[in-house]
This record gives structure tokens, C-alpha cells and sequence, in this order.
């Protein structure tokens, strides 16, 4: 899996919270490396936008906080319908994407293998990356 301009990485390899890898800033006229920051748990979209046009390399984690109670509100997965993913999955997934577009380049999931096809998904509408297979419709 590609994932070009992205990095998508599972709780147990994330760094942990407040602890994101940072570069330090180049001095003696060095170019300066972008800091790779944390936002955090499902941080406001917003917030990721403002340190990505910042030029920081932005870290969010799309997994509920430890100790946080599951939600109950949402829907069960529809059944018998092929491909139905799970409540959880298509959630973080949804995330993963908006934060995506709002600039994020590092992802912490517990579904790293959809959320990366999402990414792809993504880097390919941007224009980051060129899609997998290009075909024309002509009727």
C-alpha cells in the first residue's frame, strides 16, 4: 500500500501522547525541518488546518481516548450486506479522511488497512498522488 504523502501508523507504534517526534529547528542557516506536532484525540478540524497552514506535519489520532466509554448512539452495521464494515472502523475511517483533507500527514488507527485506502483515496482527489488506474468512459 502506497500512502504517499501520508503515514499511518497502529496505537502500539504511535509515540505517546504529548511525546510526537519532533525534528529540531535547523540552525547555521540549515533548512528548517517541518515539526511534526501532535493534535491530538479527534481534535477540531480546525485546529488541524491552522498548525498544517503553519507548515507543521500534523499528528491526529483517530481512536477514542483511553478510558473513554464506547458510544452507544450510533447504529449497528447494516446486516447481510457485503462489505458492511463496522460502526467503529467506518468512523475512525471518516475521520482519517477529513483530517486528511484538512492537512494532516500522520494518522494513529486501530484500522490501519481501511483507513490507508482511504488515504490513497484522498491523496488522489488532491491531486498528490496519480490514482491506481486511469480509464476513460466513452459510450
Amino acid at each position: 500500500m502506497s500512502n504517499a504523502p501520508f503515514r499511518v501508523l497502529t496505537p502500539p507504534e504511535a509515540p505517546a501522547a504529548g511525546d510526537a517526534p519532533c525534528a529540531p529547528p535547523a540552525g547555521d542557516g540549515a533548512p528548517a525541518t517541518p515539526w511534526t506536532v501532535d493534535a491530538g484525540h479527534r481534535p477540531p478540524v480546525a485546529r488541524v488546518e491552522e498548525l498544517a497552514a503553519e507548515g507543521h506535519s500534523v499528528l491526529v489520532r483517530c481512536t477514542p481516548p483511553e478510558g473513554e466509554e464506547p458510544r452507544t448512539d450510533l447504529p449497528p452495521a447494516p446486516p447481510g450486506i457485503a462489505g458492511a464494515v463496522p460502526v467503529a472502523a467506518a468512523e475512525e475511517v471518516a475521520l482519517a479522511s477529513l483530517y486528511a483533507w484538512a492537512g494532516a500527514r500522520v494518522f494513529v488507527t486501530a484500522h490501519p488497512e481501511r483507513v490507508g485506502r482511504a488515504l490513497d483515496m484522498v491523496a488522489s482527489v488532491r491531486g498528490e498522488r496519480p490514482p491506481a488506474a486511469a480509464r476513460r468512459g466513452l459510450a
